[in-house]
C-alpha cells in the first residue's frame, strides 16, 4: 500500500533527514505565505512587501528565492474560480 503522500507528488517526509524534512516545510510556508500576500495586496508587490515587512528589492529576491512569480496569485485565482 502507498502512502497517500507519495501518491499525491509529495515524497514520504520520513524518507528525508531531519534536516531536509525541515527545509522543505520552511520553503513551502514561504512560498505560501508570500502568495497569500500578493493575493491579499492584489498582486502589488510594493504593497506587499510593506505589509511583509522588507524592502521591495528583498521581496523581489523572496519571490525568486522560493520560485513566486508576481502574477502566480492571479493565475491561481482564475483557475480556482
Amino acid at each position: 500500500v502507498m502512502d497517500t503522500a507519495e501518491t499525491s507528488g509529495h515524497p514520504d517526509l520520513a524518507a528525508l533527514t531531519w534536516q531536509e524534512a525541515s527545509d522543505r516545510a520552511r520553503d513551502d510556508s514561504a512560498r505560501r505565505y508570500l502568495l497569500g500576500v500578493l493575493k491579499r495586496h492584489s498582486g502589488r508587490i510594493a504593497a506587499a512587501a510593506n505589509h511583509a515587512g522588507v524592502e521591495r528589492e528583498s521581496f523581489y529576491r523572496l519571490l525568486r528565492k522560493y520560485g513566486v512569480r508576481p502574477d502566480e496569485q492571479a493565475d491561481a485565482e482564475e483557475s480556482s474560480g
